[in-house]
């Protein structure tokens, strides 16, 4: 599921940036910003849309190598799936077995528009074999449980806004430092920024604070005086 969500940050990134150019326009008191609106949203889109190119190209770019002798960071491999202990997982909709799933499921609503009601995807880990060997694929690997950019934010005084995922409540304090939304709601995203946009002196405030907080547990100075106190612990 998180592996799922770190996919479609960037898509709702951008639909959070078309909601507050929507909303400047709407509440401007010329229509001669609306021409400037469309093309500031054209633009985001079509830098979205770069951003998922070269995502592709990454993925069709990378060679297809064997499992014994594949190379460090990405590649790609082919072989035959299993679960480790035999048992399949089952796709929630359609009940088929299999290693892995994903879904997404859309409702039209009153406005004639197709929304997101639910989505997901199983975290079992699985296993691919080939003939020169197997390897353990985790869904959910690789994940940052404490992304760096937020550290720089805070680091730099900016208010953060993010959701639930990994350890970033332990980094983001609702309120102190920033606004913890749920993770795919584009609105609640859009929401948190116009708050600090209309509010200049409380993004100050919540900048101030993560900055304090950002100082006081992930500064290379603590970090490192407090590793040298566990090393000395287990030495002595």
């Amino acid at each position: 599921m998180a592996g799922q969500l770190r996919i479609h940050t960037a898509n709702w990134l951008t639909g959070g940036i078309h909601v507050l150019i929507l909303y400047g326009a709407i509440h401007a008191e010329s229509a001669a910003v609306w021409p400037f609106a469309l093309g500031a949203m054209s633009l985001v889109s079509f830098a979205a849309w770069i951003g998922n190119y070269r995502r592709l190209r990454h993925i069709a770019d990378t060679p297809l190598s064997n499992i014994a002798t594949a190379a460090q960071g990405y590649v790609e491999i082919a072989g035959i799936a299993e679960m480790p202990g035999g048992t399949p997982v089952i796709s929630k909709l359609s009940l088929t077995p299999c290693v892995w799933y994903q879904y997404e499921v859309f409702e039209k609503n009153s406005k004639d528009e197709w929304t997101l009601e639910e989505s997901g995807a199983s975290d079992d880990p699985f296993i691919i074999r080939d003939k020169g060997g197997h390897c353990v694929i985790d869904p959910d690997g690789g994940m940052d449980n404490l992304p760096t950019v937020i550290m720089e934010a805070m680091a730099t005084g900016l208010p953060v806004v993010s959701t639930n995922l990994g350890g970033i409540p332990e980094m983001v304090i609702e309120n102190e430092t920033g606004f913890i939304v749920s993770p795919g709601d584009v609105g609640a995203v859009a929401g948190a920024i116009e708050r600090l946009i209309d509010d200049i002196g409380l993004a100050r405030r919540l900048g101030e604070r993560g900055f304090q907080r950002a100082s006081e547990l992930f500064s290379i100075e603590n970090n490192v005086r407090s590793l040298l106190a566990l090393i000395d612990v287990k030495a002595a």
